[in-house]
């Protein structure tokens, strides 16, 4: 796989058995892809097209296989804005076998984010969210880019998600009091906050929010205004 070894405690919230993982596991890899079949007379070191698979920033490849995967991450993507549903499975399949690869937790995130069912039970969109936080942990950027990309699908889709279910996975994820789940946190506040008009319980959210221990969190928190004077 392109990330490199797979991490440690790598997060995982679905089965690795969807769709996805064989079609992921039994792809190609760029050595597979660009080598010629090996005979007794190749069995020497690797030169020429195996040799280019491992290309990093040269004059004409450079990560090949990381190419591939993120071609497949933008395909997913443009799947959940036209319909999710039928992919879904597959899709969070791929982000799970994705995340085991610390060069690859980027797009793992960018998937999930896309593909997680927001209008599921209770504890199943807790769960999820909750992972997706875990999954950015020490990486404040990826946390502050997946927390943008959710808001992001929440203000674009006013009728996904239910208003109550998201506010006590907001309110779970603020008291937890890491970067990661505060900030997403933040964007379902926002987001939910805007679409609910602020009513009570999301402006004592907000207020919650700004007085996180973690000062990113505070910072996003006010960007949002209740009321404008």
């Amino acid at each position: 796989m392109a990330g490199g070894a797979p991490r440690s405690g790598a997060v995982g919230w679905v089965n690795a058995d969807t769709d996805a993982g064989p079609a992921l596991t039994e792809a190609p890899t760029d050595a597979d892809a660009d080598a010629e079949p090996e005979t007794d007379a190749d069995a020497e070191p690797e030169t020429g097209a195996a040799a280019d698979a491992d290309a990093d920033a040269e004059p004409r490849r450079d990560r090949p296989a990381r190419q591939r995967v993120d071609h497949l991450v933008a395909c997913l993507a443009q799947r959940a804005e036209a319909a999710a549903g039928p992919v879904r499975e597959a899709a969070l399949g791929a982000a799970e076998l994705l995340a085991r690869y610390d060069g690859l937790v980027p797009q793992a995130a960018a998937i999930t984010v896309a593909h997680i069912d927001l209008d599921a039970e209770a504890e199943h969109v807790d769960a999820a969210l909750s992972r997706l936080a875990a999954l950015t942990a020490g990486r404040p950027a990826l946390a502050a880019g997946t927390a943008a990309e959710l808001a992001e699908r929440l203000e674009h889709s006013a009728h996904e998600g239910d208003a109550e279910i998201l506010l006590g996975v907001a309110r779970r994820l603020t008291a937890h009091g890491g970067h990661g789940a505060g900030l997403i946190a933040a964007a379902l506040t926002g987001a939910l906050g805007t679409r609910t008009d602020w009513r009570q319980p999301w402006r004592a959210q907000l207020r919650a929010l700004r007085r996180h221990p973690v000062a990113d969190v505070r910072d996003a928190a006010p960007a949002r205004t209740t009321a404008y004077e």
